[in-house]
């Protein structure tokens, strides 16, 4: 009888730290998500966009929206050319311009 006891106390302790977990779980305020709810989500946040295609130009979005949220493409020929495109005007960045001059 002694080895019957061991398993009823060892079903009992895991029932009731199961069920301590479970009743935790349940009291916190947000759901618990996983790495792939999350990305998931993330997809969900920021709808893909995509800048025109047209024969013999390349066009990229500027690094950060407008006041609007609306991200702005810009040909590729734009970037450093003495000209502000982007809103915030990171197309003229110097440090990034002096990579794209190389």
């Amino acid at each position: 009888m002694k080895p019957n006891l061991g398993r009823i106390v060892f079903l009992l302790t895991v029932t009731t730290i199961t069920g301590q977990w479970f009743e935790e779980s349940q009291k916190q305020n947000s759901p618990r998500r996983t790495f792939f709810h999350r990305i998931k989500a993330d997809n969900h946040r920021q709808p893909i966009r995509e800048c025109p295609d047209v024969k013999g130009q390349v066009w990229r979005f500027c690094p950060t929206a407008d006041a609007d949220g609306i991200w702005k493409c810009i040909r590729i020929t734009n970037l450093c050319d003495g000209q502000t495109d982007c809103p915030d005007g990171s197309d003229e960045d110097e440090t990034m311009c002096t990579f794209h001059a190389i």
